[in-house]
């Protein structure tokens, strides 16, 4: 594969939550989740760390926010999991302990979260982690979760094509 090709790759991931939904914006949007919303999940979580499905790191949460009518709001962690720096994407969490570091997701796993919350954009691997799951929905092209990513590697073939 040519160098130009490799460079395209790059271009077009998304770099920030922004980015990653394009279309239908009054619909959908994704974004860093609030103090106050996560307040709203705030429950007391005893487990031991044995328990746990991953202990995750450099870990953020995410909030899909969607319109009323089309389910609300829901977070998502995000994150690598500790032991292999794989990034990790849980489904909606249900409740989250920010004190003692846990969370519990809609399909059941339990997140051990290590070091503080991260209150920056997430890193591209990240953002890409997000992007899978819209396409997986079935909504991804609805929201043009992946348009900047089509028509940027259209034109560096296209450009890679004409030299």
């Amino acid at each position: 594969m040519s160098n130009a090709v490799l460079e395209a790759r790059q271009d077009v991931i998304p770099q920030t939550l922004a980015q990653v939904i394009t279309r239908q914006r009054d619909l959908c949007t994704l974004r860093l989740s609030s103090d106050d919303e996560l307040a709203g999940l705030q429950k007391a979580i005893v487990a031991d760390e044995l328990d746990a499905t991953h202990v995750i790191t450099n870990w953020r949460v995410v909030c899909i926010d969607r319109a009323p009518e089309n389910g609300g709001q829901c977070h998502i962690l995000l994150g690598d999991i500790a032991h292999t720096g794989t990034p990790c994407s849980s489904s909606p969490l249900v409740f989250i302990d920010l004190g003692w570091r846990w969370a519990v997701s809609a399909s059941g796993s339990l997140y051990r979260l290590r070091g503080q919350r991260t209150r920056s954009e997430p890193p591209p691997r990240h953002v890409l982690q997000r992007c899978q799951p819209l396409c997986r929905w079935r909504v991804g092209k609805f929201l043009g979760a992946f348009d900047s990513m089509r028509q940027r590697v259209r034109h560096g073939l296209q450009d890679e094509q004409q030299h």
